[in-house]
């Protein structure tokens, strides 16, 4: 798992990207989206898309009040598949 974190500067918005997780990475994830996020519904869905443990998938949760987001890019069966999440994951950001 890689983690990368960035500021949006012209919304001050705090983003952390976990690239390429697996189903090993579950707690880590879990305890990153606990620290903005306290909808239980949310959280399941996010451990159900965990547990599925397939390739190429991916989830976003943003927190408006507090202008923070977590995105999740799960591994990918290809490169193509990879880039194709990030920038699904990142149109949901934008819209953000």
């Amino acid at each position: 798992m890689i983690i990368q974190r960035f500021i949006i500067p012209k919304y001050n918005w705090k983003v952390v990207v976990l690239h390429n997780t697996t189903i090993a990475d579950k707690d880590f994830i879990i305890k990153a989206l606990k620290e903005i996020c306290d909808d239980e519904e949310d959280i399941n869905k996010a451990k159900s898309n965990i547990n599925s443990n397939k390739p190429n998938q991916g989830f976003i949760y943003s927190n408006f009040d507090t202008k923070q987001s977590i995105i999740n890019i799960g591994y990918a069966s290809s490169s193509y598949e990879y880039i194709d999440t990030i920038i699904h994951e990142a149109n949901h950001l934008q819209s953000h």
